[in-house]
Order: C-alpha cells, then sequence, then structure tokens
C-alpha cells in the first residue's frame, strides 16, 4: 500500500498500521518454526512452467520453499494479482501452500509468531509451516472468499459464521495471552483525533459542509484503555468461506491490541457487505454485542460500535477515491482488477450504511443526511 495521494486527509497505510509501519519488537517463534538455513545450496527446481510469471523471483521462492518443505514447486498461482504480496505453490507432493513475502520484516515475524499461537488454540487460521525471517509458508486455506460468497443471494448466513469465527479467535488469543504479546494499535491520542476528523475533511475535499461533532464525548467514548487482541483488518477479503460453511480467517501481518468492536466493525462496514436486510444485521448486533463487549453496558457498546462505524466509512470511501485518482469510477474498478461498476456500487454501500449507522447514534445522527449528499457528489 501506498500513502493517499488524491485525498491526502485519510492516509490508508497510517490508518491501518497506527503510523507505525514496523512493530516495536521482534515476537519469538515457536522451535521448529523458524528456519534459516546456514548455506543454502538447495538448486532452482526445473519444474515450474515456462509461462511463470515474474519467473526470477518465483524461482528463488521455489528453492526457498523446497529447501524449507522438502518438496518441489510445480504451478504457481496469484490470487491478488501477480504484483502481490502472496502467491499459491503447488508442491510435488500434492500440498497446496501460501507464500507470503511482507514489505516490512517486523510483520511478517508478527504474523509467523501470531499464527503459531492461534494455531496450539485451535482458532481458524492458516497453519504457519516455515518461516525464514522473510518468506512466511502456511497452509492454503479451502473454499471461496467471503467477499466474493457475500454477493450470493442469500449472504447473511456466511456473515453470522464469519462473526462466530471472529469470537472464537477472540477466545482463542485470550487462552494465548495475545493481548500482552503484540503492539497496541491507535493507542495515541493523535491518531484517534485524525480519525474524528474523517467527516470534514472529506466534506471540505468534497465541497460539501459537514456537520460539527461533538469532539469530547466522542473522544471520550472511543478512548482505548483496555485493549484486547484483534484481527484488525477483519474485511470480508481477508476469509475464507469452507465448503462446510465455516470461516477462517488469513493475513495477520497487521493484528494487534485494540477493542474487540473494532472486528465487528471492520466487519460489517465494509464495501463487499450488500444493503437490503438491515433487520438480520441488526439481529446480529443484537447477539453478538455482549460478547464482543462483555464489560461494557449495552448503550455504550451500541454507540461506540456504530460511532466507530460511521468513521471506518468515511476512511473506506477515502480510500476509494485514492484508487480512483484523478480517473473515473471505471478507471477505480480496472485498478483493482473488479467488474465494472465495482466502485460505484461500494460508494452506494458505503454512504447508506455511513447513513444509517449514523442515524442510530446521538452524537453523530446529522451525519445520516450528509452521506446521502456525499453519495450525490460522488456519484453524479
Amino acid at each position: 500500500m501506498t500513502a493517499s495521494r488524491q485525498y491526502p486527509g485519510v492516509d490508508f497505510p497510517a490508518y491501518l498500521d497506527s503510523g507505525r509501519p514496523d512493530v516495536p519488537f521482534w515476537p519469538p517463534l515457536p522451535a521448529g518454526l523458524s528456519a534459516v538455513p546456514d548455506a543454502d545450496t538447495t538448486p532452482i527446481p526445473s519444474s515450474l512452467p515456462a509461462d511463470t510469471l515474474r519467473p526470477r523471483y518465483v524461482a528463488e521462492l521455489a528453492r526457498v520453499c523446497a529447501r524449507l518443505l522438502g518438496s518441489t514447486v510445480t504451478a504457481v498461482r496469484w490470487p491478488g494479482g501477480p504484483w502481490h504480496g502472496s502467491c499459491r505453490l503447488t508442491l510435488a507432493d500434492g500440498r497446496e501452500v501460501i507464500a507470503s513475502r511482507r514489505d516490512v520484516a517486523g510483520r511478517a515475524r508478527l504474523e509467523a509468531f501470531v499464527l503459531a499461537r492461534l494455531r496450539a488454540q485451535g482458532a481458524p487460521v492458516p497453519e504457519p509451516l516455515a518461516f525464514n525471517g522473510l518468506i512466511l509458508i502456511q497452509s492454503a486455506l479451502p473454499g471461496r472468499r467471503l467477499s466474493d460468497a457475500l454477493q450470493d443471494g442469500e449472504p447473511w448466513q456466511p456473515l453470522a459464521a464469519a462473526v462466530e469465527s471472529l469470537a472464537r479467535v477472540h477466545r482463542c488469543a485470550d487462552r494465548a495471552d495475545l493481548a500482552a504479546q503484540v503492539p497496541v494499535l491507535g493507542e495515541h491520542p493523535d491518531w484517534l483525533i485524525a480519525l474524528l476528523d474523517r467527516p470534514s475533511v472529506l466534506g471540505a475535499w468534497l465541497g460539501l459542509s459537514t456537520p460539527p461533532l461533538p469532539a469530547e464525548p466522542l473522544f471520550d467514548l472511543l478512548q482505548l484503555v483496555r485493549p484486547r487482541f484483534v484481527k484488525w483488518d477483519a474485511r470480508p477479503g481477508n476469509a475464507m468461506l469452507a465448503p462446510d460453511g465455516r470461516v477462517a480467517w488469513f493475513d495477520w501481518e497487521h493484528c494487534g491490541a485494540r477493542d474487540p468492536l473494532d472486528d465487528l466493525v471492520w466487519l460489517l462496514c465494509d464495501e463487499s457487505l450488500p444493503e437490503g436486510a438491515e433487520d438480520t444485521e441488526d439481529a446480529l448486533i443484537a447477539e453478538w454485542l455482549p460478547v464482543f463487549a462483555p464489560e461494557r453496558p449495552a448503550e455504550e457498546a451500541h454507540a461506540y460500535l456504530r460511532a466507530q462505524g460511521v468513521l471506518h466509512c468515511c476512511v473506506r470511501l477515502g480510500r476509494l477515491l485514492d484508487v480512483r485518482g484523478e480517473g473515473d469510477w471505471e478507471t477505480a474498478d480496472r485498478a483493482l482488477d473488479k467488474p465494472p461498476g465495482t466502485c460505484r456500487r461500494s460508494v452506494t454501500r458505503l454512504c447508506r450504511r455511513g447513513a444509517r449507522w449514523a442515524d442510530r447514534n446521538r452524537w453523530l445522527a446529522g451525519l445520516a443526511d450528509w452521506f446521502e449528499a456525499v453519495e450525490r457528489r460522488l456519484l453524479d
């Protein structure tokens, strides 16, 4: 990811990693996971297809896999595109694995550490197989991306499975005491102030007047005091829906300690969620809110969830604007390798969810009509 260019007020990477691209420490790894060869003399495998994309990188990656896993690579696929940091490898022994090269070595180590701890507790996550300090190799999860499954006619059953799965991750993390072993996210007051400022920044960029928000009660409501382990980047695009209906989560480089309700926000306020089943959404929230916020009074938990969700919708809108750049929404569709009309649909979903959630929060209710104006301005 790169910092925003067209919409400098968002800076999505800073939102994602609290403005700190690397982690402030190097967590220990379980015995057997870290495998740094003293002298790697493994030959480059000759079994790769001739038309392999990025042939030099893939050849070196295949050599690393052969050295660490004891099996050669026979096929390579790029689920996120050939310039993405992860690829799916088929091995000669029949296994399929995911090899990830993170831009920041500390985050790669954090991901390896967390996966090992969560997997040991039975969490729905991939199995970490090997890590050489930069390349993490993990088991491939079966099924299809949750973000794709949600576009089907009845998306709410897989969504309910995703919420249950996140709750299970939190329980496993509590047993492993992970909250005390990972970075705290968004702990600096300036990070929260910048988040609270998202509606006014977005409105100013669009030339729209933004209703003033009561900063003091919102700052008090959203202030982090008792951090617990979170997936954080818990978007449906980072989850797999298995054939048996269960959901598992991948891409853990940005995990940390924050409020567990934030994972619900990332899931429920993503642009991949269709509109039109608000009653089901409300039922999910009513059922799971006490699980994600057991120590908060119900009214306070609802207020936190809705406020954080509204601000999150603003950030996601800003990210779409950055992808669009100086082009149009069709340009953004091509940049994201999405079908025509996807980004326009995403804008509609985010604005309508933002308006609906704002209307449920007494401090943000003034943004309900504002979101409608934002939708009209962005899609005109």
